[in-house]
């Protein structure tokens, strides 16, 4: 995560999921995969940055 097509969106999707009080479910569905041919240990790599950027 933060990396490719969606990575300079990330930020302001949550800056405006902030703004508007959203208080619901955001899902997050990864299909990154670092050559290691794990989705599961992949998919754990994002986690850190998305709970940052919308923890």
């Amino acid at each position: 995560m933060g990396e490719g097509q969606l990575a300079d969106l990330f930020q302001p999707i949550a800056d405006a999921l902030r703004a508007d009080s959203h208080d619901g479910v955001i899902s997050f569905e990864s299909v990154y995969l670092s050559g290691n041919e794990s989705f599961k240990g992949d998919f754990r790599l994002c986690m850190e940055r998305f709970r940052a950027l919308f923890g």
